[in-house]
């Protein structure tokens, strides 16, 4: 559970905590019983039994709903996980193909990027940039991201040794309109519209 809901939680139970001890001190009023200016008659209190049985109501009254809270936290911040994964399931790697002669020497490589994605539309705005000055692909000069696989040609790689290949790093747009950094590792990052922009957005706006 994160930290927003802990927080939540306490002033839950400090709010709940507190409408029980204004409950009481109404009932102190109902019953003749004050906290002052007169005396108090500690009969009207009941016996010891009903005092604990009153008490144990209260406090699981405060347990449950603490726990129903609780649960409630716990659903909103899985359903919340869910929301994104099912918007952010893109993930992509480089690939290569050694092109060769008759005589099986090696004259190059042809280098493509594989872009999966999981998600349930196209994702029509994305970029796709690199770690080292090679360039970058965006869907100002490629079709949107489909759902499936995603095979572009990276023409600025072609010949690079597979030791110096750069690592690619993929940022889109979910449905939600965040924008979202992928790296070549996984590792899913939230961004901004910024670092979605390129040279080619800037000359169609």
């Amino acid at each position: 559970m994160s930290t927003l809901p802990k927080r939540e939680l306490i002033l839950l139970t400090l709010c709940v905590l507190l409408g029980v001890a204004l409950f009481y001190v109404v009932m102190l009023n109902l019953f003749g019983l004050h906290l002052s200016g007169t005396v108090i008659d500690y009969s009207r209190f009941g016996t010891w039994s009903q005092a604990i049985s009153g008490t144990a109501t209260t406090s699981a009254l405060v347990v449950a709903l603490a726990s129903l809270y609780s649960q409630r936290s716990i659903y909103r911040s899985a359903e919340s996980r869910r929301v994104i994964e099912e918007e952010t399931a893109v993930f992509h790697w480089l690939t290569f193909k050694e092109v060769r002669d008759d005589a099986n020497n090696l004259i190059g490589r042809l280098w493509d990027i594989r872009i999966q994605n999981s998600t349930a539309a196209p994702i029509y705005c994305w970029k796709l940039s690199f770690s080292s000055d090679s360039g970058h692909l965006c869907n100002h000069v490629k079709r949107p991201l489909l759902p499936g696989e995603n095979v572009f040609n990276v023409a600025a790689l072609d010949h690079l040794d597979p030791s110096n290949a750069p690592e690619p790093v993929l940022i889109f747009a979910g449905r939600s309109a965040k924008i979202w950094t992928r790296s070549a590792l996984g590792i899913l990052v939230q961004c901004t519209q910024k670092e979605l922009d390129c040279p080619h957005t800037q000359t169609v706006g």
